[in-house]
């Protein structure tokens, strides 16, 4: 009961004061158990002021859905939306025993995903790597933290001339 009251007293919470794009990763360091499946769903949101500059609609509440399964019992496989248009794969294992309240995980994923802004000729491919840790408290909460680094590859993309690179406080070139 315990647990569940305060899974319930959180949400709100972690709405609010917790908010992580659709990159997020919406899991903790805790693999799936061998042979069990999870399926979680959230709602993400997410901005690019320089789709804006281009005309394009700035702003999307893209749904994130994923599916994991456990294939060992420190190691488990999922694969989720990506940016709206596409879906990546990946693997976490968990580097301490499942017993245990503490978790650490590396995760490391691939996918692909169709380019919404391109026009309808370009392809993003993102590789994802992630360090989690997480604790579990009462036997059922376990916030949980990570630190990772995407490499994204967008291809068939046109160059925007609405776009600089330079610079903001830098004067404009020939003029």
């Amino acid at each position: 009961m315990l647990c569940r009251v305060l899974r319930l007293s959180l949400i709100p919470a972690t709405m609010c004061f917790c908010t992580a794009c659709g990159l997020g990763q919406f899991q903790t360091a805790r693999t799936e158990p061998k042979g069990q499946v999870r399926i979680t769903m959230a709602q993400t949101f997410q901005t690019n002021e320089n789709l804006e500059k281009q005309g394009h609609v700035p702003t999307h509440l893209p749904p994130q859905v994923e599916v994991r399964v456990g294939v060992h019992e420190r190691v488990d496989v999922g694969v989720s939306t990506l940016l709206l248009s596409g879906l990546i794969a990946d693997a976490k294992v968990n580097l301490m025993p499942p017993d245990h309240d503490f978790a650490l995980a590396l995760r490391l994923g691939a996918g692909a995903a169709y380019d919404l802004s391109s026009g309808g000729s370009g392809w993003i491919v993102h590789v994802p790597f992630t360090v989690i840790a997480s604790y579990r408290f009462f036997g059922c909460l376990s916030p949980y933290a990570g630190l990772g680094y995407g490499a994204f590859w967008i291809f068939g993309r046109e160059p925007s001339s609405e776009i600089s690179t330079q610079d903001p406080g830098a004067e404009p070139v020939g003029r």
